[in-house]
């Protein structure tokens, strides 16, 4: 097969590449003895070929780089990255079609691929796939994952078939999060997307939140429509997802939402949907603690502070304090029945409680500050003399939190 232009020049940056590796490794710019060319491949297994990467980077490159161009050496180093994700993306550019570039590049950025991932549901059942075949590349689990995307511009049905030509359960179950992720989300097409995901198995909660987030991302000019928030959670609550999930997935979707609305500069209207009054706590907790250069401590007065946000601002901080938003910091607690579990950013709670507004600011800012990086545990000390049994129940909680665990192996 001829070689295209842009794959002549991919091999161009790459020899570019491999002779700056050399130089930084203090090789004096003179490469090691290569094999001789032939039409035997340097490296026989993804483990015998990702050790070597990982020994000798720059050879292991060229080496690669001067073998012949075939279906074996693509289907090694596709083998490779689906074995190995997370430390194989600078195989990518030796690829030599553009359909497995993609896909290489796609896989090694996608977390959810890093690590085992259990069945958190049951298994999907699918109806038998049709006999068909497909040419857009050799490699079987990469031509039905591009087949799949071509086919759903034009028949949705053969796209899913396409997924299921694939024999392995996990490279099903991506293809049916890439399929997922391929549709354009609003409120017509949810359903199609949240039922896509519900076939990615293992992949589910990740494909479901994925979809949630996109969502709420494309949303900001509804965000302060209350009849637009409720058809969407009559959607969602009418979809294929989990009733256990559902109300998960719905309060990140509104935090989502109020994030990215404060991100672009859309305020908080003066008639806020009931339903985002929490999420606009946590978002104005989280902006005073970055940014207002006042020392941290005594806990009402800076929910004085985050409750003023838009009309008094603090003298601001240079540099924002740190904070780490994504840390899953919540552990179960039993509460009133007037009070809900709402979503802390990333894959945090927090409680919410529609008829105590003091308790709700007070919340908020505790989960904030139990956030900062360096870690300040200031408001927690406070917290657990408050006299509110709620807070200071969440605050033993926040306390005797083992910071060194990662937040998968917390009970």
């Amino acid at each position: 097969m001829r070689q295209s232009q842009s794959y002549a020049m991919r091999c161009t940056s790459i020899v570019h590449l491999v002779h700056l590796i050399f130089w930084m490794l203090g090789c004096g710019g003179t490469a090691e003895q290569l094999p001789p060319q032939n039409n035997t491949l340097s490296f026989t297994t993804p483990t015998e070929l990702i050790t070597a990467l990982r020994q000798n980077p720059a050879r292991t490159l060229q080496t690669l780089h001067i073998e012949p161009t075939g279906f074996e050496k693509d289907a090694l180093i596709l083998d490779t990255i689906e074995q190995f994700p997370h430390r194989s993306k600078p195989l990518c550019p030796i690829l030599s079609t553009d359909t497995a570039i993609e896909r290489c590049l796609r896989l090694t950025e996608r977390p959810h691929l890093w690590k085992r991932q259990p069945h958190h549901f049951a298994k999907s059942t699918h109806p038998t796939s049709l006999s068909r075949t497909c040419t857009l590349d050799p490699h079987p689990n990469t031509c039905w994952t591009a087949q799949a995307i071509l086919d759903s511009s034009q028949d949705w049905t053969l796209a899913e078939d396409a997924c299921r030509q694939i024999q392995s359960d996990m490279w099903r179950a991506e293809c049916f999060f890439t399929l997922a992720e391929s549709i354009d989300v609003n409120q017509s097409t949810l359903q199609r997307a949240l039922q896509t995901c519900s076939y990615s198995d293992q992949f589910q909660k990740s494909c479901w939140m994925h979809i949630i987030v996109h969502l709420a991302k494309e949303s900001t000019a509804e965000i302060n429509d209350v009849s637009w928030l409720d058809t969407t959670h009559s959607i969602l609550d009418d979809s294929v997802v989990p009733d256990k999930m559902k109300n998960d997935l719905w309060q990140h979707f509104l935090a989502k939402s109020v994030s990215t609305a404060f991100e672009r500069g859309v305020p908080q209207g003066d008639h806020t949907p009931t339903v985002l009054t929490g999420h606009w706590q946590n978002q104005h907790a989280i902006e005073v603690l970055r940014w207002c250069d006042v020392p941290i401590q005594n806990i009402s007065e800076w929910i004085q502070l985050a409750q003023h946000t838009s009309t008094s601002k603090c003298t601001p901080l240079s540099e924002p304090r740190g904070m780490d938003l994504e840390s899953d910091l919540w552990s179960p607690q039993v509460f009133p029945g007037d009070c809900v579990l709402i979503s802390f950013f990333g894959q945090s709670h927090r409680i919410y409680c529609s008829d105590d507004d003091d308790l709700n600011w007070h919340m908020a800012l505790l989960e904030a500050s139990a956030r900062l990086r360096p870690n300040n545990a200031i408001f927690v000390q406070e917290s657990l003399r408050s006299p509110n049994v709620i807070i200071q129940k969440r605050a033993e909680r926040l306390s005797n939190l083992n910071w060194q665990e990662k937040p998968d192996q917390r009970q």
